[in-house]
């Protein structure tokens, strides 16, 4: 499968943990990974860290989406990728950070992304245009971060963070011209909080 470009993984619970690892020469730019089950125990491959290692290899990666994943894996992929990063950056040993081409990021439901993890992510990736992070548990913190490391930004959606305000979203559209759709749904703002970016009408 040398030619493989693009994988679709959902509940998937008989993988192995090495799995990606059997993947490794394939020229993979697009991820998905959607897992259904809630059961924290989840499946195996999800709790091994040979997977997050495996992951960070793709350096061709273009694409990638994450869904209900279980063990706190988004967390601890993005706290990885982000690590391999900074050291390879102060490093300086011509090593290629963890997905040097990501341009589409999507998480859904993953309360365990907080601001934290999310703007080191987001400092280390700022090639982003695409950006949806439905359910997690973020701020005006990571707001400003979008605003600050995505300049090239054209689609933001982040559906279902309450904590976030009408302060970081107009922060984010003054700073993120290219920015073309933005979804708010369940983010606790009204068309009143933010009336210059609703028709009169």
């Amino acid at each position: 499968c040398h030619q493989l470009n693009q994988l679709h993984l959902s509940s998937c619970t008989a993988l192995s943990a090495n799995t990606f690892s059997a993947l490794a020469n394939c020229p993979l730019e697009k991820l998905v990974v959607v897992e259904d089950s809630f059961d924290d125990d989840g499946p195996h491959w999800m709790t091994a860290e040979d997977t997050l290692m495996d992951l960070t290899r793709f350096d061709r990666l273009t694409s990638l989406s994450i869904t209900n994943p279980t063990h706190k894996f988004a967390r601890r992929l993005l706290t990885t990728t982000t690590a391999i990063t900074s050291t390879a950056t102060i490093d300086n040993d011509g090593d290629t950070p963890p997905w040097p081409h990501l341009a589409r990021f999507f998480l859904n439901n993953c309360p365990d992304i907080d601001d934290e993890c999310m703007v080191a992510f987001l400092k280390t990736h700022q090639h982003i245009d695409d950006l949806a992070l439905y359910g997690c548990n973020l701020t005006d913190t990571t707001l400003n971060a979008i605003a600050s490391y995505l300049p090239g930004l054209t689609s933001l959606d982040i559906y279902y963070n309450p904590g976030i305000s009408a302060k970081g979203i107009r922060r984010v559209v003054l700073n993120c011209p290219l920015l073309t759709y933005m979804n708010l749904e369940d983010c606790s703002m009204t068309s009143i909080e933010l009336p210059d970016m609703f028709d009169d009408d």
